[in-house]
């Protein structure tokens, strides 16, 4: 899973608020060869897919106290990374069929 998000979750739904600082920086090594971009972004996307099962569909986030905005925004932003996997499936349901 991807720590940063999973950790962001966790704290809203036991009750802390995340706030944006804009002066603030953070400091990664990028990635230089497509082999391992490529295996950098399916790891990306499957944590997305965790978060997703973990706090979305176990309904973590709709049982905790966060306001119905931040519900949505996280549902929303969870969902979304499913929607290629969705269409993926319909293309070859469609070739299938």
């Amino acid at each position: 899973m991807t720590e940063d998000l999973d950790l962001g979750v966790r704290l809203l739904t036991k009750g802390w608020q995340n706030r944006f600082v804009s002066s603030t920086s953070v400091e990664q090594e990028g990635v230089e060869k497509w082999r391992d971009l490529l295996s950098q972004r399916p790891r990306w996307a499957w944590g997305n897919l965790q978060a997703l099962r973990d706090y979305v569909l176990n309904l973590d986030v709709f049982r905790s106290r966060i306001p119905l905005r931040k519900k949505f925004d996280i549902s929303m932003h969870f969902a979304f990374i499913a929607v290629p996997f969705l269409v993926l499936l319909c293309w070859i349901w469609f070739v299938l069929s």
